[in-house]
């Protein structure tokens, strides 16, 4: 399958190897460069760096929405985009016509926006999940097509959870990725 992969953070990195072995990864899309370190010198994000290593297709724009952006994407021609921790909102634009799917460190409805994996550990959860959900205009708020769940350790911290959350993703969206392959995506409203 044709994808372009729209992430910044290193909790998309398992996923973003996954798809690169399997499918045809034609760019990587991520955000711009920003001061990092006490030294505040420009660093790029884990996907970036991922992406500069294997001279991939890399686009790091200020606003993923701008019209210029959107053709350069749209002109690669996916079957699919797969977002995971991208840091900007997806437009229409972009949307039309084109399956897009996200990677959510929650078991959607729960835990929608930012950090759901804090919130799940200082709620007491005993479990969570990831979601594969559909892009939508409203935030994490898609049809779920895919979810896997495992259980939280109570010793454990949040950064564990966060590479174990992660560890579960290229299982998750190579499973929706398949069924639109086969014509039979079916999501489920989020309540």
């Amino acid at each position: 399958m044709r994808l372009v992969f729209l992430g910044s953070g290193a909790f998309g990195l398992p996923t973003v190897r996954s798809l690169d072995a399997s499918h045809d990864l034609l760019a990587v899309v991520s955000q711009p460069d920003r001061p990092a370190g006490r030294a505040r010198r420009n660093t790029p994000t884990p996907i970036s760096e991922w992406a500069m290593d294997r001279s991939k297709e890399l686009i790091r724009p200020e606003d993923v929405n701008d019209p210029e952006v959107v053709r350069m994407i749209r002109g690669f021609e996916p079957d699919a985009l797969v977002v995971i921790a991208f840091g900007q909102k997806i437009g229409e634009p972009l949307l039309q016509d084109l399956p897009a799917f996200n990677l959510h460190a929650s078991l959607l409805p729960a835990y929608r926006g930012a950090a759901p994996i804090n919130r799940a550990m200082i709620d007491g959860c005993s479990e969570t999940g990831v979601s594969v959900i559909e892009l939508a205009q409203r935030m994490d708020a898609g049809d779920v097509h895919a979810t896997r769940t495992l259980e939280i350790d109570p010793l454990e911290t949040a950064g564990e959870l966060h590479d174990r959350l992660a560890a579960l993703g290229p299982d998750a969206v190579e499973s929706v990725l398949e069924a639109l392959a086969a014509g039979t995506t079916r999501g489920i409203v989020q309540d």
